[in-house]
């Protein structure tokens, strides 16, 4: 089931999302067969049913659905979420996180929600009424089948926490980030990056010297997988991990693993870290 299609079916058992002129109303759009689209979801939200949804109706009903739609993804019901309890990638919980504790609140989301609301609303609404009619909200669909279309199949860019310190990945993950070099340049700038450890460019090598102008890239791209991993531990309790896994000379597992071990010291024994080689700090 997709997320529209969760919701949908999440409102319209929903008495809140009725015609608030009838204390004892329902819902007033009823689950119908075929695709959902944007423009049905909407209108689940028109609780006066004048045939639009206005700005504060969308806000509301945002709120709403965020707030029951977190409680049920939240494993560990301390009313905060990370990335592994939303499925979505760490990245998108650092640009919400306006505390930086690494985790989101309800609030969080549905601050910038609210914004979302306000410029879509501006966007569509045509004849300046401050609300969405069946017209002005059918550009919804269109938007949500190019969408649909192209997103369809993907996989998701959440990280396989087992497979997060693979070394064998490293490389090839870090050139499809858009950090290019030699397998060695990689495992030198990321390792020793990640460590703070000082290190130099070669001013005769371009590949080096563009590296070395992406330490901060390198760093928060490598930061989010790890906190990524930290998300996914801290909603399953049962997984363990190795930190470093096939390591070898030249990939400077003894200098990654431990600043690895640094940012997952506060999960003690359930990481380890591994068989590295030890030439390589």
């Amino acid at each position: 089931m997709n997320v529209l299609s969760e919701m949908s079916s999440w409102l319209t058992t929903q008495n809140v999302f009725g015609n608030n002129n009838n204390t004892n109303s329902t819902a007033t759009t009823t689950k119908t067969d075929g695709p959902e689209s944007f423009s049905s979801i909407l209108k689940l939200f028109d609780t006066d049913a004048d045939g639009k949804v206005s700005t504060d109706e969308l806000k509301f009903g945002a709120g709403f659905a965020i707030n029951s739609l977190l409680f049920n993804k939240d494993a560990n019901q301390d009313q905060f979420f990370n990335s592994a309890e939303l499925g979505v990638p760490a990245a998108v919980i650092n640009y919400l996180d306006t505390n930086g504790d690494q985790q989101l609140s309800a609030k969080e989301i549905i601050t910038p929600a609210d914004k979302i609301v306000d410029g879509v609303v501006s966007a569509l609404d045509l004849d300046g009424d401050k609300a969405l009619s069946d017209g002005e909200m059918s550009i919804f669909d269109l938007l949500f089948n190019l969408v649909q279309n192209v997103d369809s199949g993907q996989a998701s860019s959440q990280v396989d926490a087992k497979e997060a310190f693979n070394l064998d990945s490293i490389p090839d993950r870090m050139r499809k980030a858009g950090f290019e070099g030699t397998d060695n340049q990689l495992y030198y700038v990321l390792a020793s990056t990640y460590a703070d450890v000082p290190w130099q460019p070669d001013p005769t090598d371009a590949a080096s010297m563009k590296l070395s102008d992406q330490r901060d890239d390198i760093y928060k791209w490598f930061d989010n997988i790890v906190n990524d991993v930290a998300g996914q531990m801290k909603a399953d309790p049962s997984l363990n991990l190795t930190a470093v896994m096939n390591d070898g000379p030249d990939r400077l597992g003894a200098r990654l693993g431990p600043a690895i071990m640094k940012k997952l010291g506060s999960f003690g024994d359930r990481v380890q870290l591994g068989s590295v080689y030890e030439g390589s700090a």
